[in-house]
């Protein structure tokens, strides 16, 4: 059974226990490690907070980070692979009063600053510090056996404070909580689906098949993009419905979209990526290496305009 969920008041033992910890961890991933930093709710002096400390290490190369799993295991931690996270590495630990979430990030990654920017937003800021406080204790009384329902319910207070830190940068999530679903659904069917001339089904198949990944693009607290891989065989990935909010096009976005797509799967060992374009996309996706690749459509795309595109990875 999952322990339910518990927010007790702020202990001024967590910093000592981060450093603590902290130092471990840095031996664990040796060379690689750059910077350790203590986030997350026991991070903010006086904030009461679920007992488990929030750990991002900030590496070089987060592929390394695989190398070493073994030494984090010996220091009784449990791997998680991603977390629905790209780019990152997950671990937790519990012991007797309190827990440890370490989240692995490259030099760079977005989240490490979004992170950061809200525990020093927390810091200075005592109103929006009691407002975060007394939301999760009432979502503590009445979703304690639910941590999915708990997390979602602070996803609105947390987009606030983002907006309010100025954090400006762009992250790539799996789609999860009930605000990525309803943008990502918005954004396929504004952007592709109506275009095309194809009635939307937000309850198709494919997004409950475990050979597709949904994906959205944050640009600051807002969600601005989305895309869709299908897994076929032989190492070869299909990309699915792909877009930009219209509102938020012509800034670059695209391109980080899928440059980081691309760097992921080759990550996966995935070596080859295929695509139905739009005939007006297809300029976008020549500049980033694609040609044109045949690709037999689903029929989805009968009496559809589209480009069989693809790139080796």
């Amino acid at each position: 059974m999952k322990a339910k969920i518990e927010v007790v008041s702020y202990n001024q033992n967590w910093p000592v226990i981060f450093a603590s910890e902290a130092r471990l961890i840095k031996i664990a991933l040796g060379d690689n490690c750059r910077a350790i930093h203590h986030v997350g709710s026991t991070s903010i002096p006086g904030m009461c907070a679920k007992p488990i400390i929030d750990i991002i290490p900030v590496v070089k190369n987060i592929q390394k980070v695989d190398d070493v799993v073994a030494a984090m295991i010996k220091l009784d931690y449990q791997a998680g692979g991603e977390g629905g996270m790209l780019f990152r590495r997950f671990f937790t630990k519990t012991v007797a009063m309190h827990g440890f979430n370490v989240h692995i990030y490259e030099e760079g990654a977005g989240e490490v600053d979004r992170l950061i920017k809200f525990r020093d937003w927390m810091r200075n800021h005592q109103d929006d510090a009691d407002d975060y406080a007394n939301l999760k204790i009432k979502l503590a009384s009445e979703h304690a056996d639910n941590r999915l329902s708990y997390t979602m319910g602070k996803e609105s207070l947390v987009a606030n404070i983002d907006k309010k830190t100025g954090f400006s940068g762009w992250r790539i999530v799996q789609v999860l909580t009930d605000r990525e679903w309803a943008a990502y659904h918005r954004i396929r069917r504004e952007e592709i689906f109506d275009a095309m001339g194809v009635v939307y089904d937000p309850h198709h198949p494919t997004l409950s098949d475990h050979a597709h990944i949904h994906l959205v693009i944050y640009s600051g607290a807002d969600i601005v993009g989305v895309a869709q891989l299908e897994r076929l065989d032989g190492g070869e990935v299909a990309l699915r419905p792909f877009a930009i909010d219209t509102h938020y096009q012509n800034r670059g976005l695209g391109s980080i979209l899928l440059v980081n797509i691309e760097r992921w799967l080759r990550q996966q060992d995935c070596h080859l990526i295929k695509l139905h374009a739009s005939p007006l996309a297809v300029r976008f996706y020549e500049r980033h290496g694609y040609s044109f690749m045949p690709f037999p459509a689903d029929r989805s795309f009968d009496g559809v305009q589209h480009v069989d595109m693809g790139k080796l990875l």
